[in-house]
């Protein structure tokens, strides 16, 4: 049995789908001997990177991670859209199945978000996922 499952695939953060125009950009230029000209900029307007705060609030050093990484991604979402589906009709699955992919909510990778003032037990945890921590 699955405890969470979700329609996105790797890539459907806005950060996955800047760095897959960035290697067809690169790969262009080269096929057609044109030099690299474009770069993209870290945390654009379109990336929803974000500050967090990273106070326990008197919480377990679990349910401290779970709460900073759900500001980020919050997979319980997914989860309950995804399983909408077995409520569904078996000819209206497809579709709404891929109106989910479709219309994905913009969201930025861990390393696109600052957590600030975490307590020290949480501070290498946060990293070693790819957070910046402050």
């Amino acid at each position: 049995m699955v405890d969470f499952g979700t329609p996105h695939i790797a890539g459907y953060s806005y950060d996955g789908k800047v760095a897959a125009v960035k290697m067809l950009y690169d790969v262009a230029c080269q096929i057609f001997n044109q030099p690299v000209l474009w770069t993209p900029k870290k945390n654009t307007s379109e990336s929803t990177g974000k500050s967090i705060m990273g106070e326990s609030k008197g919480f377990t050093f679990e349910k401290t991670i779970h709460e900073i990484v759900r500001h980020c991604y919050d997979i319980e979402t997914d989860d309950l859209a995804l399983r909408k589906l077995t409520s569904l009709a078996e000819n209206d699955r497809q579709a709404y199945f891929r109106r989910l992919r479709s219309e994905y909510r913009v969201r930025s990778e861990f390393f696109n978000s600052v957590v600030i003032g975490p307590l020290d037990d949480t501070k290498k945890a946060l990293f070693s996922i790819g957070f910046q921590v402050h």
